[in-house]
């Protein structure tokens, strides 16, 4: 009877127009993408694993690049001091200070900042750098910032100065605010500075 009545079925002998479309299975065939999806990988894992999504058996990924750091460094060759600003004693009775800073390394090395007139509370922003080579682990290896304030009819008054050893920058700069010494005895006032040492 089912024979007899296929006859009259419009779709006994050719599958609905889906159907054929798809191979006669309602899900596309092995590799077709489905709605909404593909059947390659992404272009950045064809190209990363040659054409593959999987990366070959044992492959590992490389280790992420690490910030390469030239410290600790075994000689010191020169130190740039960038002085900021600070707070200036006052030792005029009449004005404020006229400060300037005087940065050293040994006997031959100096640099000088600009005078700032009448200022207790000067900025400079400058930086400077030093020659250190052969300085470091022998006489006079020391970086030396001074502060003076300068007088016109007399000589410049010396205001404190700070000590830096090279030695503690072998690990890299150094930023801070250093309180001002007159040999033992702290003394009135304060700067900020940053020494960058550069070597190898």
């Amino acid at each position: 009877m089912s024979g007899y009545l296929d006859r009259f079925n419009p779709y006994h002998h050719h599958p609905p127009p889906q159907q054929q479309q798809q191979g006669g299975d309602q899900y596309p065939p092995y590799g077709q993408p489905q709605q909404g999806g593909s059947q390659y990988p992404p272009y950045e894992q064809q190209q990363q694993y040659g054409g593959s999504q999987y990366p070959p058996y044992g492959h590992q990924a490389p280790p992420p690049p690490q910030h390469y750091s030239p410290y600790p460094l075994s000689r010191i060759d020169r130190v740039d001091v960038t002085v900021y600003g600070g707070t200036v004693p006052d030792r005029d009775m009449f004005s404020k200070s006229d400060p300037y800073v005087i940065i050293k390394c040994g006997r031959f090395h100096s640099k000088r900042t600009k005078t700032i007139k009448n200022n207790n509370n000067p900025v400079w922003n400058e930086t400077h750098s030093i020659d250190t080579k052969g300085f470091l682990g022998g006489e006079g290896s020391d970086i030396v910032i001074e502060l003076w304030d300068h007088d016109y009819l007399t000589r410049d008054d010396f205001l404190g100065s700070i000590t830096i050893p090279l030695e503690d920058l072998r690990q890299g700069p150094k930023e801070g605010v250093y309180a001002l010494h007159q040999g033992k005895r702290k003394h009135k006032g304060e700067l900020r500075l940053l020494l960058t040492p550069h070597g190898h």
